[in-house]
Formats: C-alpha cells, sequence, structure tokens
C-alpha cells in the first residue's frame, strides 16, 4: 500500500515523491514513517564521479529495506573491488543504467532467496532440489515425485499460489531515478513479479497502490505540455506541483496511502553534495495542503509557484511561506475549514469550489 512515484524534468534534473504509509499485522494498523524512498550512492562516490541515485519500493516494506541495502552495499563493493584492481580510485565509475542493471540482479537474488524460503517452509526443499527431483534432509535423499507436492512447489516457485508468503515477494515493484555526468537524469523501472527492468520513456512513472489516481493526475498535467516540454524542457516548479499533486490525489482516494510525503529532489548542475536534496518535514506537508488548496480555488496558482520555488529550491524556512500564503487568502476561515477535512457545505462560498481545478 503506497505511492511512489518520478518524473523526469530534463536531461539533468527530476523528483521523486512518495508517502510514509504503511500497514502493520492482520487488522492492517497504519503507521506513519517508512521509508519508501533511499539514496543509494555511498557519499565517498558521490563527491568523487558526481552520480546521485535513489531507489524506492512498494510491496512488502522490509523487503524494500532489504534491497535499498543491498544496493547501496552492493555499489560500495564495486568500487573497492575497482580500486583494488586498478590500485586506486578508478578514472569512471558506474552510470546509472549500470546500477539499474546492478539493481535488477539483486532483485532477481532476493526474490529467489525468499522464494526458497517459502518452499522450504511449505514442502521443506528448495528450488534448485526441485529441479533436480531429489533433496537431502537428516542424511537420507528423497525424491520428488508427489503430483500434489510438484503442483503446489509449481505455483509457488511462479507466485500464484495465493498464499501471504509469496504475495509477499510477488508483490513488489521499484523505481530507481538518478543523474550521471555522461547519461544525465534517468529513470528505470522493475518488477518482481514479472521478472524485468526497463528505462521509463514517458517522462513520468507512479508505482503502488496509488499509482491508479497518481497516474491520471500525471496524465492531466503531461497533456497540456507540448511534446519538446515533455522531452526536454518541463518547468521544474511546475513538474514539483504536479507529482505532489498526483500523491495527493493517491492520498485522497486510497486508503493505503498517506502521511508526510518524502521529496527527492534531483539537479546535476548543482555541486556533487547538493544534487540530491532529501524533504520529508514540515516543509512537504505545507506544499502538500496549499497545492490541494490551491485546486479549490483557496489559493492563486502563481503563490503556489513561489511558495514551491522558495521553500523547496530556495531553502527559505516554513515561517516565509506561511506569511505568503495567508497573506493573499481572502477567506481565511474557509480555507481553515477545508484544511481541517469539514464537508464541503460548510466552507464552499460558490458552486465553483465543489470540484478540484483541473489544468
Amino acid at each position: 500500500m503506497t505511492s511512489i512515484n518520478a518524473i523526469r524534468f530534463n536531461d539533468y534534473s527530476g523528483i521523486m515523491i512518495c508517502d510514509e504509509q504503511r500497514h502493520w499485522n492482520d487488522d492492517r494498523m497504519k503507521i506513519f514513517g517508512a521509508d519508501k524512498i533511499r539514496p543509494v550512492v555511498p557519499g565517498e562516490i558521490i563527491e568523487r564521479y558526481g552520480i546521485v541515485a535513489a531507489y524506492g519500493n512498494t510491496g512488502t516494506s522490509s523487503i524494500g529495506d532489504e534491497l535499498r541495502f543491498k544496493i547501496r552495499e552492493r555499489i560500495l563493493e564495486v568500487y573497492k573491488k575497482q580500486v583494488e584492481m586498478e590500485g586506486g580510485p578508478p578514472e569512471k565509475f558506474l552510470t546509472i543504467p549500470d546500477i539499474a542493471e546492478l539493481t535488477f540482479k539483486l532483485i532477481t537474488e532476493v526474490k529467489h532467496d525468499h522464494i526458497n524460503e517459502c518452499l522450504k517452509n511449505m514442502v521443506g526443499f528448495s528450488t534448485d532440489d526441485f529441479i533436480q527431483s531429489e533433496y537431502k534432509k537428516d542424511g537420507r535423499e528423497y525424491k520428488i515425485k508427489s503430483k500434489e507436492i510438484i503442483e503446489k512447489a509449481m505455483k509457488e516457485i511462479a507466485g500464484s499460489s495465493g498464499t501471504d508468503q509469496t504475495g509477499a515477494v510477488f508483490g513488489n515493484a521499484g523505481i530507481i531515478a538518478g543523474y550521471d555526468p555522461s547519461g544525465g537524469f534517468q529513470i528505470y523501472l522493475f518488477s518482481m513479479r514479472h521478472s524485468f527492468y526497463e528505462p521509463v520513456p514517458s517522462g513520468f512513472v507512479a508505482q503502488g497502490s496509488g499509482s491508479d489516481m497518481a497516474n491520471v493526475s500525471f496524465s492531466r498535467f503531461f497533456n497540456h505540455l507540448t511534446l519538446e516540454e515533455r522531452k526536454n524542457t518541463i518547468d521544474r516548479i511546475e513538474g514539483t506541483i504536479a507529482a505532489i499533486d498526483a500523491v495527493n490525489e493517491a492520498s485522497l482516494n486510497n486508503i493505503g496511502v498517506g502521511g508526510y510525503f518524502n521529496i527527492f529532489l534531483f539537479d546535476g548542475k548543482k555541486p556533487e553534495k547538493e544534487r540530491l536534496i532529501e524533504i520529508n518535514d514540515h516543509r512537504s506537508r505545507f506544499c502538500s495542503e496549499m497545492i490541494h488548496a490551491c485546486r479549490y480555488g483557496f489559493i492563486k496558482e502563481t503563490i503556489i509557484k513561489e511558495m514551491v520555488e522558495g521553500l523547496l529550491y530556495e531553502s527559505k524556512d516554513l515561517d516565509w511561506a506561511s506569511n505568503l500564503v495567508w497573506e493573499q487568502v481572502e477567506d481565511k476561515k474557509a480555507l481553515h475549514r477545508f484544511l481541517r477535512g469539514y464537508p464541503s457545505d460548510v466552507w464552499a462560498s460558490d458552486e465553483s469550489r465543489l470540484l478540484p481545478l483541473l489544468r
């Protein structure tokens, strides 16, 4: 249950954004605080090569955490091996496509490891044992002959058994977005169920239970862009607003999406340490709420653009943003009620506010 998204603005910049809600135990209790997107390139590699990347996972939280940790560790492992082989830091290092390939290999490994665990718990043998039609246990060899066992194992391996264990494995998908000096900003999509990875050619991607509403919101935004804008020159402020707006839509319409949004801003023209900035505090929440209010006509879009640029891109503080917005709100009482979740008949002064504004 989640919403993980990415947009490419141009050759050197883009955004990733997600919610923080996850479910816990059979009663589906909500927890706010899941790290669904995390940077995966170690600091020393960022400083030396200017490469930045982040991985976001939808599905089982523990598998997402495992993958993010292993991707980072594998990148560092590759770097140390190259340093050892060349007697010092290599002149060139991994690109984003290289990191995507490395990530897919890790996803495949993790998938196989978890399927093996499921098989061993269910029928007592691994996928390798199943291929060989025999396994050893307590020093004895056993042939795998039972049609019932074979059918059960095949369903488990294919992810079609319908059990919670395999669902927790096959239900995972991921996004990597990042910048490297040779290839620029790129986005890749991954699927555990369908065992594939591919570059994202459309300019945006949405994954998770909230992807249905996020895709509608993204499509609405992209449909108003020219072909040139879609490919190369999406305004970063408009693109950021569109990304936040998409997760707002997912949060409003999907029970599995909520909490503060985690925003990752990529800019390959910035100094190495500033090429990937993470924002997941009150600034993120304030932007989310004010953009939502803008869509219902409480705040002018020009003010929202100024707020997003100052708060997220120019390091201005929350007091500045709050003063900027509230000073121009005509009906402050109505906006307070709107943000607190009152029904529309309490805060709407005319029928035009009963539907969100569309681009």
